[in-house]
């Protein structure tokens, strides 16, 4: 996604999200690209707590958004997301989709490519 669309992704998808994350191929590349602009966008959101060693924002009702790399998908077991923003995702390994849908319990229609 070039910044534009990473913003947009951000604002659109996680906003909506109980659960939600932005993966990119990487974790130093996925905060480059996202933590700052994540922290901004949710600075005036109540009760929001950052966790900068985590790369994690707490919000109310116990919505939670993280920001990581997707290197190691097998890291990402026993979570639920509901919202997932995959930045670069023709540099992630195909073992991710897979990891993806039994997290979020989708079905393949609703994995979608924008």
């Amino acid at each position: 996604l070039a910044d534009g669309a990473t913003r947009e992704a951000l604002a659109e998808r996680l906003a909506q999200a109980h659960d939600g994350a932005y993966l990119a191929p990487l974790r130093k590349q996925a905060k480059r690209v996202a933590w700052d602009y994540l922290k901004r966008f949710t600075s005036d959101l109540p009760e929001r707590a950052v966790h900068e060693g985590e790369l994690r924002i707490d919000l109310w009702g116990g919505r939670r958004i993280f920001v990581d790399g997707a290197d190691n998908p097998d890291a990402l077991r026993g979570l639920y997301l509901d919202g997932v923003v995959l930045d670069e995702y023709g540099q992630m390994q195909p073992a991710l989709w897979r990891e993806l849908a039994k997290l979020a319990d989708w079905g393949a229609n609703e994995l979608r490519n924008d």
